[in-house]
């Protein structure tokens, strides 16, 4: 049974992902694993654009807004797990962003979905 943290996570994915898609984006992948330490969450195509999604989750604020997570230490592995991507997915397009997706769950098991468009 996975750990609540990563079950959270799962689930912050999911909404991710169907948020994104009815918002226009196809999710061509999910969880890209460049190295132990390098992953993208969601990585989808936005007409000719190819789109790395980070998603971060969080049923609480002790630490912080979930789009507060993505450091700049963050930022540059997945910087990396896309160069790689791109290297082995060739037929993709050049032209690609970076977004981020924060889903934030309040107590009441409501949930608040933002999406940072080319911010990484």
């Amino acid at each position: 049974m996975p750990h609540l943290r990563q079950q959270l996570g799962q689930k912050g994915e999911a909404l991710a992902a169907v948020y994104l898609e009815q918002h226009g984006l196809v999710i061509i992948d999910k969880n890209y694993h460049f190295s132990r330490y390098a992953e993208i969450d969601l990585i989808g195509r936005d007409q000719d654009e190819v789109v790395f999604i980070e998603v971060k989750t969080r049923s609480g604020l002790g630490q912080g807004y979930p789009e507060e997570a993505v450091t700049k230490l963050k930022q540059e592995k997945i910087r990396q797990a896309a160069e790689s991507y791109l290297l082995i997915h060739p037929q993709l397009s050049n032209n690609h962003r970076f977004d981020v997706v924060a889903i934030y769950f309040e107590a009441s098991g409501k949930y608040q979905i933002k999406h940072f468009r080319n911010i990484i």
